[in-house]
């Protein structure tokens, strides 16, 4: 998986807009930036599927993909708190472990510390919300561009919630496991929890003949952009 491509495409304009989004050392980083006009451009098809081709495909609000050669259907930008909830529950697991390592009895006499260690406790900032994310104004760029920085934001939060439970896998000696359990004790981070990739719908590398059709995809006369509604 390349990352997560955010496609604006609102009926009744002819402008569309890509915003690619993924991760490189462990930092999700906004890489590149398409707008298309979908009545002049006779490469659309093609520019759309080198762009989305091994990335899951995420729509902002009111988008309609008709006609756009994908092989899976899209997500709605929405499914993507999905990923802010793993990072919760997540949390919720290692404030646990970390308690629980507070209190854990001494490995020697086997007897309960007499008050809970002192331990840096993992600070977590509140989780990503979508209605922080506003366009800057009614265009498919600024649309786009919003809707994938809220992608953006929850990838990140997810990657720093995993880094807090990884820092605490080994011990100042390399000891491991330390305070987290055996099944949280990863020694790298994890880029995105694998039960939400599973879930993931990816395009796959496919490209095929769609290059130089010599017809834009809107074939009809269309309305120049208009404000999102």
């Amino acid at each position: 998986m390349r990352g997560f491509i955010t496609i604006d495409r609102q009926p009744g304009s002819a402008m569309m807009a890509l915003w690619t989004t993924s991760c490189a050392e462990s930092v999700p980083t906004h890489v590149n930036a398409v707008v298309i006009d979908q009545k002049t451009d006779s490469d659309v098809l093609w520019k759309v599927r080198t762009l989305t081709r091994e990335a899951a495909v995420v729509l902002t609000d009111g988008s309609d993909p008709a006609g756009l050669p994908l092989d899976e259907t899209p997500h709605k930008i929405d499914a993507i708190a999905a990923l802010g909830d793993r990072a919760i529950v997540l949390q919720r697991r290692i404030l646990d472990a970390v308690e629980a390592f507070a209190t854990r009895p001494s490995a020697k006499t086997g007897a309960p510390p007499k008050a809970p260690r002192k331990i840096v406790y993992p600070d977590f900032e509140p989780v990503p919300k979508k209605d922080h994310f506003v366009a800057a104004s009614a265009t498919t760029q600024h649309r786009a561009l919003a809707a994938a920085s809220y992608v953006r934001a929850l990838w990140r939060y997810w990657i720093a919630t995993d880094e807090q439970r990884r820092r605490r896998t080994r011990s100042p000696n390399g000891a491991s496991p330390w305070m987290m359990p055996p099944d949280l004790g990863g020694p790298g981070v994890e880029l995105l929890p694998a039960d939400f990739v599973a879930e993931l719908r990816i395009e796959s590398a496919a490209v095929g003949e769609l290059r130089s059709t010599g017809e834009p995809l809107l074939k009809a006369a269309g309305t120049d952009e208009q404000p999102a509604r």
